[in-house]
């Protein structure tokens, strides 16, 4: 029996966007690669902080691709929460959003400035949390790791569990509990005698 093919959201944020143009071209050439092209529905949030000119650029390069261009979003929770795959530079809260929706996650960090998204992208490539890619590698790679993102199938990232406060909410309460019972103990121990 033949499966059917459905057509996948793949967002590519870029945070606030005051340096994206030497991250977003590879990207959106790569993704004109891709052989399922077409049962992609792509979305680049290019950034509020990003030049006229950058949004132009990028603009010219998507025409006719299909792909949906957006300088900023009102509440990216919830567009990751729609998406199959999030291609990202690596900050913090898209990241983390990314793992809380349970999405493949592309990362391709920024490797100039402070090193923190580099620095979380290997911490978490090591831990197999996600995908990275240097963007000084060959371009072929980039297009085989989002290639190989699209063809995953299921379940989505589950490297991370967000129930730490639930546990931890356990755990109290079993120590409660034993103290409870102990003091109870103790209690009748020194009443009997």
């Amino acid at each position: 029996m033949e499966r059917k093919s459905r057509i996948k959201r793949l967002i590519v944020t870029s945070g606030g966007g005051a340096d994206v143009l030497n991250y977003l071209i590879p990207i959106v050439d790569a993704l004109k690669l891709l052989k399922q092209y077409n049962l992609l529905e792509i979305i680049l949030i290019v950034g509020p902080l990003a030049s006229e000119k950058t949004h132009s650029d990028i603009r010219e390069r998507i025409k006719g691709s299909g792909m949906k261009f957006l300088r900023s979003v009102d509440d990216m929770p919830e567009l990751i929460s729609k998406a199959d795959i999030v291609i990202t530079m690596g900050g913090y809260n898209t990241i983390m959003e990314s793992f809380y929706f349970r999405k493949n996650i592309i990362c391709v960090p920024r490797v100039d400035g402070t090193g923190e998204q580099l620095i979380r992208s290997n911490l978490l490539t090591e831990r197999g949390i996600l995908k990275q890619f240097n963007i000084n590698h060959p371009f072929s790679n980039l297009v085989q790791t989002i290639q190989n993102a699209i063809d995953i199938e299921g379940d989505k990232n589950e490297a991370i569990k967000f129930t730490g406060m639930n546990n931890f909410a356990i755990f109290l309460k079993s120590v409660l509990e034993e103290k409870t019972m102990q003091s109870t103990i103790n209690h009748n121990l020194t009443s009997a005698i």
